[in-house]
């Protein structure tokens, strides 16, 4: 998918963005990545959004053609996003990394969510005290370490995520969002979503991959304590 364009200029936000909708009879393939807020209501790139309890911004890109089809749509989670989509393209189908990014996302924001920002206790006047408020973007390493880290734990472990979904209707984002509480010990995850013997055995695969610190480095940007250590082995 192609870079979420910078829309930011001195005049101000735009609202939304503007979908690219050519030929809404082919069959494309889509790729879906929901987009990451920043200071409450705008996209990485700028745009503002408004806000809706519970609901998503997901963005949708693929080609027909010659042309480049892309739809913004607002739902509680992929699933729902899907389906929005094909009420405008009744013959998409959809790639099969958009549960990884879908995963990575919730697991992201999670992180942000819930990690102190370190430079707080210095500033507490200019500095927000959690890291999902705090405006530094994470460092490339981060991000790639993250990645690996999620799609270890899906290549491994997808099949219990997909039992979660079928017995509980338990969407793939709370997946990627539970799988950093556990791993990192937060006091809430997959044991405690009411998944029975799948939501245990997949808080054991999460705790295999080990804790994770984020902090802020000297680049103003977000690491990750493990971004520089290969992931947990997945299961056999």
């Amino acid at each position: 998918m192609r870079p979420l364009p910078d829309v930011s200029n001195k005049y101000g936000a735009p609202m939304g963005r503007q979908d690219s909708i050519n030929d809404p009879e082919a069959a494309v393939e889509f790729e879906i990545q929901r987009l990451r807020m920043v200071d409450g209501d705008y996209d990485e790139g700028g745009a503002y959004w408004g806000s809706a309890e519970g609901e998503h911004i997901y963005r949708a890109e693929g080609e027909s053609g010659e042309f480049v089809e892309a739809i913004f749509v607002r739902a509680r989670d992929l699933t729902e996003a899907k389906a929005t989509i094909r009420e405008t393209y009744p013959n998409a189908s959809f790639a099969s990394s958009c549960d990884l990014e879908a995963f990575l996302s919730a697991y992201v924001e999670a992180a942000l969510w819930s990690s102190s920002n370190d430079r707080y206790e210095d500033d507490p006047d200019n500095e927000a005290e959690m890291l999902d408020e705090a405006g530094y973007d994470l460092a490339p390493e981060a991000e790639a370490q993250m990645h690996k880290d999620c799609s270890d734990f899906l290549d491994a472990h997808g099949d219990l995520v997909a039992k979660a979904a079928e017995a509980r209707g338990y969407a793939i984002e709370r997946a990627g969002h539970d799988f950093w509480l556990t791993r990192c010990g937060h006091g809430a995850g997959f044991w405690d979503r009411g998944l029975g013997k799948v939501g245990d055995e997949l808080s054991e695969a999460a705790k295999v991959f080990g804790n994770v610190d984020l902090y802020i480095g000297d680049d103003d940007l977000v690491h990750a304590s493990n971004e520089e250590r290969p992931s947990a082995a997945p299961r056999p």
